[in-house]
């Protein structure tokens, strides 16, 4: 019913007067936690009484910070694909919209996430990069088999649609990878599945189309 610390000292000792500690976004939210954790004790086989003894807030800076520190590893990691996509292309007619792509995603995502209140942690930008990551390869497919001078029977339609099959089938595991750490998978894990499935379904569902009209514009044939 929820995750408690017991300290190792008390093993093996009758102990009276236990204190439980907790925590919340705002004090509404840690509240309602400790009537929640009160009711499921006082309706147990351990009937207990809970008072409210200290409660502290802590400063907002410490979130500033932790904004602070997540934008400079998103544009670290924007400046590294940026380098490595111009060293494979040399041709900033695709290195823009791959890293346009990229960037809306991420936006994409962190809507998502707020709608469902999920919460944004280091686990939660791990899947986020993870999906990110995933979204570049899958254009590059899609660019290098629109740019494909090898096969002219096929149309641009036709190699959009032989990368679509590629994609659809990498995504479809990495969703399936996913689905039993995001039911059965507790704390940090949990929080991975779950971003990362949501990032891959935003990419195949609404990126990936969008960055192929994009890149069938720029006739690379």
């Amino acid at each position: 019913m929820d995750s408690l610390r017991i300290g190792a000292g008390l093993a093996g000792q009758a102990y009276s007067t236990p204190q439980i500690t907790g925590g919340g976004s705002t004090e509404e939210m840690a509240g309602m936690s400790q009537r929640r954790l009160q009711s499921i004790l006082s309706s147990g086989a351990l009937p207990v009484e809970m008072n409210a003894v200290r409660v502290d807030s802590i400063s907002p800076s410490l979130g500033s910070q932790f904004i602070r520190s997540v934008l400079v590893a998103a544009l670290g990691a924007l400046l590294a694909v940026s380098v490595v996509i111009s060293l494979r292309y040399r041709n900033w007619k695709i290195v823009l919209p791959i890293l346009m792509t990229s960037v809306s995603e991420i936006i994409i995502i962190l809507g998502v996430a707020s709608v469902i209140k999920w919460t944004i942690d280091l686990a939660a930008i791990a899947g986020i990069i993870a999906a990110v990551g995933t979204g570049v390869d899958h254009q590059i497919i899609i660019t290098d088999e629109i740019s494909s001078g090898e096969e002219k029977t096929f149309s641009v339609k036709e190699k959009i649609k032989r990368a679509f099959f590629i994609i659809f089938g990498t995504a479809s595991t990495t969703v399936a990878a996913m689905i039993p750490l995001g039911i059965i998978g507790i704390g940090v894990m949990r929080g991975f599945a779950i971003t990362t499935i949501i990032g891959v379904l935003v990419g195949i569902f609404i990126t990936r189309p969008a960055y192929s009209k994009v890149i069938e514009k720029l006739e690379l044939v």
